[in-house]
């Protein structure tokens, strides 16, 4: 055991190098990437790839926020280089910058730290992340900006050690290909840049530095420009200047609360082996009253906010109950899925684990900081203490911008964690630390297990639903416009606008689904759906529940009649299927300040916050009702309202359009769809206008399209 710790502890580089390539190959070979369908989000990456294939069109669509550029040309470079076009090899593509991406990393983690032992176990932290394993497997842009964010890290290390232009210009060149794939790699160059100058201020360092962060934003700016003069920016387009308006006390707060406990799960629990390989320096470093004193507020602070998020703390976008990969499927979206979930007892331990590795983090992160303050200065004499200041004013303003912006993606916290491991590495590492990465790799299987076993499953349902979807529209003749086939197929395909997002009382989405569908008579699920029959099966093998699984194809039966109400404010309709004489009644306010037909609409304001209240009866279960209202004004929470008569059986309430819902002017569309439940208790529907803010708004144009079984 002796010589297998010193065998160990003494890892060479290249060998550690070697054996990360390998383990990483034969992960690559038992998840197989091979498949030509797109995962996530990157349908709206590889259209554009496809785009300049096709005709040499460089089109973005609304879908993506960040720049996107490097991402896409290395792409077009590969298929050409290929011989056309291919989804599994832009994902092989993003699979090669992965493995790059980690090499990277354990290159700076090895010269940070002086001991191969412990790069090599940061290597496999970072390589088997869960997050970032299984994004590697996609056309995702989060691996490849991770992958210029490293190479343009190294050449700023070396910059610091040498001060020499080739490195500068090779840090200045792989920021400015990072930035063209995401806006955040701007904090590249600023914050090594700020640093080089602390470590040793020149007239040539200052003029370098200020070149870096100059070219890098040029770049952002020409590209945005460029874009703008070929197409219209797309409307999700990030902006760092966006950040402005999300620094007020209220969000700031509210977010603060929501989000440190999901932050503190998830690296804690990615990082734990790792927090607690470091953690007895630290504690040694610290003095037993200190590390008391900073122990009880690590522990208080991982407690509070781990039980303030306890439920929902480690799912996101990626991560989900036994599994990788967001399953945007119908039954998945109305939380009526069939998925196998993990005991209680081993759930439970999990997140142990994971509020005691958020305690060992905040630790860490706590005597890095103390220690800092005490040896402060503005000259900064250590190149690795100049790389860690620059890593860690990065990670702060990655950071803050996590927890100010409106998204809160598991995977938008990738960054961090290399960021961390850089920063709790120790230039020398004591003799317990060399001998202790040993158990410390095995700590790691479970996480390395899941990773791959994950992915396995995320890329073998997603190749049984293309088979099975293939089937359906090639044999079978059904057009993709009546197929619910999940996210990535009706946005891929383009079926039709973004949907509404409704929920019921229950807490269930009703109706059609949120995503791009047009009619879904067919449906792709993991179960049984309410209101649906069983038409097709299709099986893959799941190493995670260690069983075969199944997607299934639902089918809708048609619906036996179908009519329109429309009602535009000016006149009272008669009906012989409404609750009175009077369709849409006239209560509330009508107003000719704001029409977008006729002399008339309702105006809502305090005082006056329902309009249009009307019946329609000779509905029942699984009837499709869509209802649609024009609406003009500020007002955030004005919308349609749908339920039973006394409300308690079933209520809908839906206020903001979707994304490509239709705009005219100042005028834009609300939408409501729903699908009446198969316990639906009564024949009649009652539906209403209604605003409870203080906002004036005003609706016109109301339209109730009922279809009925």
């Amino acid at each position: 055991m002796t010589s297998l710790k010193n065998r160990f502890s003494s890892l060479s580089q290249p060998l550690a190098f070697a054996l990360t390539i390998g383990i990483w190959a034969f992960a690559a070979w038992l998840v197989n990437p091979s498949g030509e369908f797109p995962l996530n989000d990157d349908w709206a990456y590889s259209e554009v790839v496809r785009g300049v294939l096709t005709d040499g069109k460089y089109r973005v669509s609304d879908w993506p926020a960040m720049t996107l550029w490097t991402h896409v040309w290395l792409g077009v470079l590969l298929c050409k280089i290929a011989g056309g076009f291919s989804l599994a090899l832009l994902r092989y593509m993003v699979l090669a910058l992965g493995l790059g991406g980690v090499l990277l990393f354990g290159w700076l983690a090895g010269r940070l730290c002086k001991n191969t032992m412990v790069s090599f176990v940061a290597m496999l932290a970072l390589a088997f992340n869960p997050m970032y394993f299984s994004l590697s497997y996609t056309y995702m842009t989060d691996v490849s900006f991770l992958f210029f964010f490293f190479g343009g890290a190294a050449f700023y290390l070396k910059v610091l050690e040498t001060d020499k232009t080739f490195y500068w210009a090779g840090a200045i060149l792989f920021s400015v290909f990072g930035i063209l794939i995401r806006q955040f790699a701007l904090l590249l160059p600023f914050c090594f840049g700020i640093t080089a100058l602390l470590q040793q201020y020149n007239r040539r360092r200052l003029a370098l530095a200020i070149l870096g962060f100059g070219v890098t934003w040029g770049a952002l700016k020409l590209y945005t420009v460029w874009l703008s003069s070929v197409q219209q920016l797309p409307s999700s387009f990030g902006d760092l200047g966006n950040l402005s308006g999300w620094l007020n006390i209220r969000t700031v707060y509210f977010h603060f609360l929501e989000r440190m406990g999901g932050f503190l799960f998830l690296l804690g629990l990615f990082l734990f082996p790792f927090h607690f390989l470091v953690l007895p320096r630290a504690v040694q470093k610290a003095g037993k009253f200190r590390a008391a004193l900073i122990g009880f507020l690590s522990v208080a602070l991982a407690v509070f906010f781990s039980w303030r998020t306890w439920d929902n703390a480690l799912f996101g976008n990626i991560l989900y109950n036994l599994g990788l990969g967001p399953v945007v499927l119908k039954d998945y979206d109305m939380g009526l899925a069939r998925g196998t979930n993990m005991p209680d007892g081993i759930w439970r331990a999990i997140r142990l684990m994971a509020c005691a590795g958020a305690a060992a983090m905040v630790f860490n992160i706590i005597s890095l900081l103390v220690n800092y303050l005490k040896t402060f200065s503005f000259k900064i004499h250590s190149t690795t203490r100049a790389f860690k200041t620059a890593i860690a004013l990065f990670g702060t303003a990655y950071f803050i911008f996590l927890f100010l912006g409106w998204a809160n993606f598991d995977r938008y916290y990738l960054p961090l964690i290399p960021c961390l491991l850089l920063l709790i590495l120790s230039p020398v590492a004591s003799r317990f630390e060399r001998w202790w990465g040993l158990p410390a790799l095995f700590c790691f299987a479970p996480f390395a297990w899941y990773a791959v076993a994950g992915t396995h499953d995320y890329l073998g349902w997603n190749r049984a639903r293309w088979a099975l979807l293939d089937e359906t529209m090639e044999k079978d003749g059904i057009s993709p416009l009546q197929i619910d086939g999940g996210f990535e197929f009706n946005a891929a395909l383009k079926t039709h606008i973004g949907n509404p997002n409704t929920k019921t009382s229950a807490g269930v989405r009703a109706g059609i689904s949120r995503w791009f569908v047009a009619d879904d008579q067919y449906v792709i699920t993991t179960g049984q759906l309410p209101c649906y029959q069983p038409w097709k099966v299709r099986e893959y093998q799941a190493w995670i529940p260690g069983r075969k699984e199944y997607i299934h194809m639902l089918e809708r039966p048609p619906f036996a009649a179908s009519d329109t109400i429309f009602f535009d404010g000016e006149a009272v309709a008669d009906s012989n299927w409404a609750h009175s004489p009077v369709l849409f009644g006239l209560n509330g306010l009508e107003d000719a300040q704001h029409t977008r037909s006729g002399r008339r609409a309702w105006v809502m304001k305090e005082g006056a916050e329902f309009a249009a209240d009307s019946y329609i009866t000779g509905v029942g279960p699984c009837d499709w009702i869509t209802i649609t209202a024009w609406r003009w004004g500020k007002s955030p929470a004005a919308g349609i309202v749908a339920a039973t008569p006394e409300q308690r059986a079933f209520y809908a309430f839906e206020i903001y359009p979707p994304l490509y819902e239709p705009v005219e002017g100042d005028w834009y569309r609300v939408r409501m769809e729903i699908t009446l439940p198969e316990d639906y208790p009564t024949d009649t529907l009652r539906f209403y206008l209604w605003d409870h803010t203080k906002e004036p708004v005003w609706f016109d144009d109301f339209q109730v399209i009922r279809r009925l079984r």
